[in-house]
């Protein structure tokens, strides 16, 4: 019964004071709809994250939709984290022998060869 009083005066102390930190939550194909961004929103998430390296346009549209749904005229941020230049190198192998460093120095136009 303390702890129960206890959990109810910290949850209030809490609600009264300002956060200091954001919650930024990457949303995806499993919590896309209203229902489960409802429940985000009330879990205290304040910024939706949509990766675009995975997402399309259309996904976002409808990502959007549902948190305007969701949020019932409450305003929610919307982070797009869009493609950037993506570096991938493959079928290098960079022998290292006695933990010594090894200097790797990448030029642009230059050819790899396995």
């Amino acid at each position: 019964m303390l702890f129960a009083r206890a959990s109810r005066s910290f949850a209030r102390a809490l609600s009264s004071t300002p956060r200091l930190t954001k919650i930024v939550a990457t949303i995806g194909p499993a919590s896309e709809q209203a229902e489960p961004l409802g429940r985000c929103l009330v879990a205290g998430i304040n910024v939706m994250r949509v990766n675009f390296s995975h997402a399309t346009v259309d996904e976002f549209h409808l990502r959007r939709t549902n948190l305007r749904a969701a949020a019932g005229g409450e305003l929610v941020p919307i982070m797009l984290d869009t493609k950037g230049p993506e570096i991938r190198m493959g079928g290098l192998a960079v022998c290292k022998e006695g933990g010594r460093k090894a200097k790797i120095t990448l030029t642009a136009g230059a050819e790899v060869r396995r």
